[in-house]
């Protein structure tokens, strides 16, 4: 199964090889074809963001943002780059958490913290 993937029909450019065939797909069908194919990468990540429920993984927090009295809105990025989100006392950025993934969202997983601050996103990239 893929976490996500993008989906976009094909046409052909000016000047390339794909141009100078006779028999092009009719726009019509394209659309279809995205269409189930987004459709399968759709199934696909939920599948595998349901397998990842209860896991415990590393996630980079790129955001953050200020939820009144619940504390800090963190989003972030997993290893396999699954979108995780979770409330957090402080704001944590371009930091990396342990983090238990608890329900399905949308666009990703919701998270609980276990440990806030494993390394920083410079440990990411050894010179």
């Amino acid at each position: 199964s893929f976490s996500g993937g993008h989906v976009f029909g094909f046409s052909s450019r000016p000047g390339t090889a794909a141009d100078k065939y006779d028999m092009k797909v009719p726009i019509e069908i394209i659309r279809e074809r995205s269409k189930r194919m987004r459709a399968v990468v759709s199934e696909s990540a939920e599948k595998f963001k349901t397998k990842m429920l209860g896991d415990i993984t590393e996630v980079l927090w790129e955001t953050t943002k200020q939820c009144a009295t619940l504390g800090w809105q963190l989003q972030g990025f997993s290893g396999n780059y699954v979108r995780v989100e979770t409330i957090a006392q402080k704001p944590i950025w371009n930091q990396i958490s342990r983090v238990r993934l608890t329900e399905i969202k949308e666009n990703g997983l919701l998270g609980e913290l276990i440990e806030p601050n494993v390394g920083s996103a410079a440990s990411l990239y050894p010179h």
